[in-house]
């Protein structure tokens, strides 16, 4: 896990760490997960910052999100966070002890809340999106992040969620150039009626037999 300045130029700096405030020199957002594609992120790219999360290693990132309480981490996990120079949102900052979080930064829900965003989050990656919208970045990307591929609560209660953001950040003008096959639907309800049927049924099976399974 590394942050190349000579490569992307500007050192993102945490101005504000209670507020969340970040200043970044970039226009264009990565987010990136674990799935398919992953490896094609725009890692080294001029003008793309790249955001991690959680214990999800990546090779090289400008931010990370830490999303979850420090009660609930791992040995391995708070050893993971503590070598994380970038900046990193957590929950509260002050719930970390002196170096377990290094460069630790409030995620700004506050602001998000006064600027009339809706109050719907069921994953990181959806807080993500929300800030890219918040920061006025131009052009956002998902790699890896096939949601619908992902374990019951991941397609039933995260996919929807990040699929609203999506729509949201392009209703605010933000261009999306990669989804990872979220807020997409191969037929078209009513104009592709007999295939999308055909689709529709087989995806159903498929989330019943991963609930059943316990995946």
């Amino acid at each position: 896990m590394s942050y190349d300045k000579a490569h992307y130029g500007r050192e993102e700096v945490v101005e504000d760490p209670e507020r969340g405030d970040v200043r970044c020199g970039h226009r264009r957002a990565a987010i990136v997960g674990t799935g398919p594609g992953r490896e094609e992120a725009p890692y080294r790219e001029n003008g793309w910052c790249v955001w991690a999360l959680n214990e999800i290693r990546q090779p090289t990132f400008t931010r990370h999100w830490e999303l979850h309480p420090r009660r609930v981490q791992s040995a391995h996990d708070l050893r993971a966070l503590a070598a994380i120079r970038q900046p990193c949102y957590v929950l509260d900052p002050g719930e970390w002890g002196p170096g377990e979080v290094p460069n630790p930064v409030r995620y700004p829900l506050d602001r998000l809340r006064a600027a009339g965003m809706r109050r719907y989050f069921a994953c990181t990656f959806a807080y993500q999106v929300a800030l890219a919208v918040l920061e006025g970045f131009e052009e956002l990307g998902l790699w890896g992040v096939q949601l619908h591929l992902g374990t019951p609560r991941e397609r039933l209660l995260e996919r929807r969620c990040v699929d609203y953001w999506l729509g949201y950040a392009e209703g605010r003008g933000l261009r999306v150039s990669q989804d990872s096959g979220l807020a997409w639907q191969p037929r078209l309800y009513g104009y592709d009626y007999d295939d999308e049927l055909l689709d529709s049924r087989a995806e159903v099976r498929a989330f019943l037999q991963v609930e059943a399974e316990g995946r």
